[in-house]
């Protein structure tokens, strides 16, 4: 981490739940964002519909809103999986921790991305994360250590990077630990504003003439 203060999120408001897996014996992957091509559901449900011929049992919910909403949904059907796959469209923050809290793997597909808040939260939740190579997501995510990336726009390499999580309940529960671990140590809103501020007044001081220091 360089030295200046990152992105943040309140800690307090992020703590993790576990996972309530009584209502399915299906893994639930989410994926948060609005529903449009830069951010590459499609190529999420192509990666979903042939882990799902692998005979792995699967559901998605999508949260967000978007001008591709039908036509992801018409997608998800041409390809067999619509039974898997559920649009919640947006949610208060409430529902959203309660989806949280049922969630295994927190998945985004974008095809251009900076350092998504909503991967820094799934994170803080202890949630094992795969992201696309693109972009500050490296800089927030060391691959195979606190999640797992894969070549953008690459749903072979999606799929493989999922298929790792839900192979190995270890893996899944070590990569989430080391997450929520890397956010509290480098992306706490609260520690960060102090920083920044100490910064600035060390900038501030360097700055004044002689005779006022």
């Amino acid at each position: 981490m360089t030295d200046e203060a990152p992105l943040g999120i309140e800690i307090a408001d992020f703590i993790p739940s576990g996972r309530n897996s009584s209502d399915s014996s299906a893994a639930r992957l989410l994926c948060v964002g609005r529903l449009s091509e830069e951010k590459g559901q499609a190529l999420l449900l192509e990666s979903i519909a042939a882990l799902i011929a692998e005979g792995l049992r699967l559901q998605l919910h999508f949260v967000g809103d978007g001008p591709d909403w039908r036509w992801l949904e018409n997608h998800a059907s041409q390809l067999g999986i619509a039974s898997s796959v559920v649009f919640e469209g947006w949610i208060d923050e409430a529902k959203l921790l309660a989806l949280y809290s049922n969630t295994d793997i927190f998945v985004l597909s974008s095809l251009a991305e900076g350092i998504p808040m909503v991967l820094i939260e799934a994170m803080a939740l202890e949630k094992p994360c795969v992201a696309p190579r693109i972009a500050g997501i490296p800089e927030l995510i060391d691959h195979g250590v606190d999640g797992l990336l894969f070549s953008v726009a690459d749903v072979e390499d999606l799929s493989r990077q999922i298929r790792n999580l839900l192979q190995s309940t270890k893996l899944r529960e070590q990569i989430g630990k080391l997450a929520r671990e890397k956010v509290v140590r480098e992306y706490d809103m609260t520690r960060n504003c102090e920083r920044f501020a100490m910064t600035i007044e060390q900038q501030l001081a360097s700055q004044r003439p002689e005779f006022e220091k």
